[in-house]
């Protein structure tokens, strides 16, 4: 699900002004990690999904949100897998552990417009973005279900 969508998500973003003030913006970044998972797995990296609706800098703060919070939940399920006999690759969710991306993603964002206009972006882009991983995993479970005759 996140390779279908991350790579592009981040591709973006590289190209974006605002996104280039988030402090150590670049390591930030996790599609790498995720290409290294991918690859010790042997799987392929999917196809990218359409991602055409960023396209308004203002996007930046609710896509950051996203992304951020998606590597608290990423450090949740990797102390998950610490606790079981599960070897698996964890670059993707090991990524930035041990630095303090959250606290200053919180501080970079105390700095941003906080105007209605601005807020009402943040949160449209966040719901695209939600939007679309959770239309990436409902294709794939209705994949699974194909392809293993499961309910």
């Amino acid at each position: 699900m996140h390779a279908e969508i991350l790579p592009a998500v981040e591709d973006w973003l590289l190209r974006s002004r605002d996104f280039a003030t988030l402090p150590e913006f670049r390591d930030r970044l996790r599609t790498d990690a995720l290409r290294r998972d991918l690859s010790a797995l042997k799987l392929p990296m999917p196809k990218m999904r359409d991602m055409s609706f960023l396209n308004d800098e203002s996007s930046v703060v609710g896509i950051c949100y996203v992304l951020e919070g998606s590597r608290l939940g990423a450090a949740y399920l990797c102390s998950l897998l610490g606790k079981s006999d599960a070897t698996l690759p964890t670059a993707f969710l090991r990524h930035g552990s041990g630095r303090s991306h959250w606290k200053t993603f919180l501080a970079w964002l105390t700095e941003q417009d906080r105007s209605g206009l601005a807020t009402g972006q943040a949160v449209f882009s966040a719901r695209q973005v939600f939007d679309s991983y959770l239309k990436a995993l409902l294709e794939q479970d209705n994949n699974r279900k194909r392809v293993f005759g499961t309910s």
